[in-house]
């Protein structure tokens, strides 16, 4: 795993609340768009940092695709960014959305 890409992993689930990880998101400016596993804002938060690989989110994992032969690898989410990603498909957080 790319260094730069384990770093924002870590860093999004140290957030303990949905509200934390919407403050992390805010801060480097990220937005994305609801109910879409590729550019919802945690999957552009984690792919900003990735040359070749693609980002999508399920409720409690992500899931990374390195090309050209579509290898997958999956990490989890802790509960922060969980509760973030239902809160944020709800319709919260609507300053993230773009």
């Amino acid at each position: 795993m790319d260094g730069r890409f384990r770093e924002r992993l870590e860093t999004l689930n140290r957030c303990k609340t949905a509200d934390e990880v919407a403050d992390l998101l805010q801060k480097h400016g990220v937005k994305g768009q609801r109910n879409e596993c590729d550019t919802c804002p945690i999957a552009r938060f984690l792919g900003d940092v990735l040359d070749d690989e693609i980002v999508e989110i399920d409720r409690d994992r992500v899931t990374m695709y390195f090309m050209p032969d579509y290898e997958l690898k999956q990490y989890d989410l802790e509960a922060g960014p969980q509760a973030f990603i239902k809160h944020f498909d709800e319709g919260r957080y609507y300053e993230l959305e773009e």
